[in-house]
């Protein structure tokens, strides 16, 4: 069996803040330079709590993806396009660039980018009590999900059921449909480290770890590229490689 490795970069949303109010190299408009027009627009438009944590993610993207392809930050072609509304949200895509595939989530103060040349992938991280807080069990959970929680202890329920929602949340993403599809028609199948989907052979869910408190997963399509081929049993391990993404953002003081 294969190994299908994803690089994530972890940052806390309040560290990118920071940085992005002490950096140096700032358009006249007061954003990165990195950023392309429609990335400008969108960000002008978010609450200004918002805008911090998408500007710092898309540069991390940005930086991830330049020196994966050998580019400058600011030259890699990313599209995002709502399927529904044909605005310039929703999943990020590389034009041009096949076999290449990225993530991001900002949520519960984390900031996380997830690239493999596996197959489309999704990466989701909530804080327990986000989920918690949320009416999760009944919109994420199958009935059999359902049954499995409320046999657990109440003080065991918040993790279990924070974990099945990353864990589809990522895997909504990598199948491209995101809450688009209902996540109670995926039922997942708790692996050591992750899960399966009930199903969905080719989706394969590793856990993150992240901090007390917070929970988070990856997943990928790996589309039968394992070492039997499609339609077999042979897939590949998800193997999470994880960095510290204040490294990407350290770069620019490193390159002065």
């Amino acid at each position: 069996m294969g190994v299908a490795v994803v690089d994530v970069w972890f940052v806390a949303a309040g560290v990118g803040e920071q940085w992005l109010t002490q950096r140096s190299t700032v358009d006249a408009r007061g954003l990165p330079a990195e950023l392309d027009a429609v990335e400008e627009r969108r960000a002008r438009r978010l609450r200004p709590d918002r805008r911090a944590a998408f500007v710092v993610a898309r540069v991390m993207l940005r930086r991830v993806l330049g020196e994966r392809l050998g580019l400058a930050p600011e030259a890699v072609p990313l599209v995002a396009r709502c399927e529904l509304c044909g605005e310039a949200h929703g999943q990020v895509h590389i034009e041009g660039v096949e076999r290449l595939w990225v993530s991001v989530t900002r949520s519960s103060g984390v900031l996380a980018v997830a690239l493999t040349d596996a197959g489309p992938v999704g990466i989701d991280v909530q804080s327990v009590a986000s989920v918690d807080a949320a009416p999760v069990v009944d919109v994420a959970l199958s009935p059999g999900e359902r049954l499995q929680v409320e046999g657990l202890a109440p003080a065991e329920r918040p993790d279990a059921v924070a974990a099945a929602w990353v864990r589809k949340e990522a895997a909504l993403k990598a199948l491209g449909t995101g809450l688009r599809r209902s996540p109670s028609d995926l039922e997942m199948m708790p692996l050591v480290g992750g899960a399966a989907v009930r199903g969905v052979p080719d989706l394969q869910v590793a856990d993150l770890g992240v901090g007390p408190g917070i929970v988070g997963a990856v997943a990928v399509l790996l589309g039968g590229v394992g070492t039997g081929g499609p339609g077999t049993d042979e897939r590949p391990r998800v193997e999470v490689r994880p960095h510290e993404g204040e490294i990407l953002l350290d770069a620019e003081q490193r390159d002065q």
